[in-house]
């Protein structure tokens, strides 16, 4: 009876006023349909009925074989008035589900998004640049103290603009990604598999309720030719299609179906195999680059602590610039570290550790 279009067929995420929009004219539609529908079956029929019938037993002494006659009256059928009343609820049930389904929120269909890996590069790019202006307001005094030259200056400023240019390409790029999916929470998706339940409900009785036809019927009554002395009549008839004792059992297997698929609709989507295999490509390429990285990085450290023992201005001066320079290669790494962990997460296992 109804269309049941889903709530979420349309692409990219929806704000909660486009929602109740949504909601809102679906409900009106489904509604009127309803009213639409059970305006029929809860009205009873007026009806006219011409025919003949066989004259021998209902008037003798005549020459004709057949009578006319005439039934008009009114019919009123129980089971349709039911099947009316259960039409209004499943209107409205219908409306609660698609309700239900919008306001679920969605499931994410590929779930890497590098927020966190952005976030952990920003993170350390914001440490390391507080430090190089630290460093930075130290030289420049020392510069005007004639303690530090020009070129020393210059040399520590470059790798303090290169940091800053570095943290604001990432926030960049953190304010371009797209809006982190909802997490599916168990109470929306409770309350979207009780709607789905009441509906299929609704929609199971409306089904069963085929095999089971009670009509009364009552009007005025004439055999024309005859004098009836009350001109009136009541018939009612009861069919019932024994298809029934098979459409239980149907009808519970269909319940259960639908149930189990709504819930299978509340997992994390599987990866498709060509998907798979990307992720598992760059995260062979994020370990590949991590061991590398991690061999630079140890040989800087060492040639940074080396230089910082040696004692004078000019040895220490060399040591802060290798800091920073540090500080970019760190940046990266936590990059590496936290992509390739949700990688990992998503494939199923334990992601790289830091060393």
């Amino acid at each position: 009876m109804f269309t049941a279009p889903s709530a979420s067929s349309s692409s990219g995420p929806r704000s909660a006023e486009d929602i109740e929009r949504d909601v809102k004219s679906y409900c009106r539609y489904v509604s009127a349909v309803g009213d639409s529908t059970a305006a029929l079956l809860l009205s009873p029929s007026l009806f006219a009925e011409f025919s003949n019938i066989p004259a021998s037993g209902v008037l003798t002494g005549t020459s004709s074989d057949t009578l006319a006659r005439l039934q008009l009256g009114l019919a009123i059928s129980p089971t349709r008035i039911y099947r009316g009343f259960v039409t209004d609820d499943l209107a409205r049930a219908e409306c609660q589900r698609y309700s239900a389904e919008a306001r679920t929120p969605p499931l994410p269909a590929a779930p890497i998004t590098s927020r966190a890996a952005f976030t952990a590069k920003i993170q350390v790019l914001e440490e390391a640049v507080r430090h190089g202006h630290e460093l930075r307001a130290t030289l420049a005094k020392k510069l005007e103290a004639s303690l530090a030259t020009v070129e020393d200056y210059g040399a520590l400023a470059l790798q303090v603009d290169g940091l800053e240019q570095q943290l604001s390409d990432a926030k960049t790029q953190l304010a371009a990604l797209p809006p982190p999916p909802s997490p599916a929470n168990s109470s929306a998706w409770a309350a979207r598999v009780r709607a789905e339940d009441a509906a299929q409900d609704l929609q199971g009785r409306l089904r069963t309720s085929q095999a089971l036809n009670l009509e009364i019927r009552g009007g005025y009554y004439k055999i024309f030719g005859q004098q009836e002395r009350v001109p009136a009549f009541v018939i009612a008839t009861l069919e019932f299609n024994p298809g029934w004792l098979w459409q239980s059992s149907a009808e519970a297997r269909a319940r259960a179906a639908h149930t189990a698929w709504v819930k299978t609709k509340n997992t994390i989507i599987g990866l498709a195999p060509e998907v798979r295999t990307q992720l598992q490509a760059t995260l062979q390429a994020d370990r590949d680059r991590l061991t590398v990285l991690n061999d630079a990085l140890s040989d800087m450290e060492r040639r940074q602590a080396s230089v910082q023992a040696v004692p004078g201005e000019q040895a220490q001066r060399y040591a802060d610039v290798l800091w920073l320079e540090l500080a970019k290669l760190r940046a990266e790494k936590a990059y590496l570290i936290a992509h390739s962990s949700e990688l990992q997460t998503v494939l199923g296992g334990e992601g790289p550790r830091a060393r």
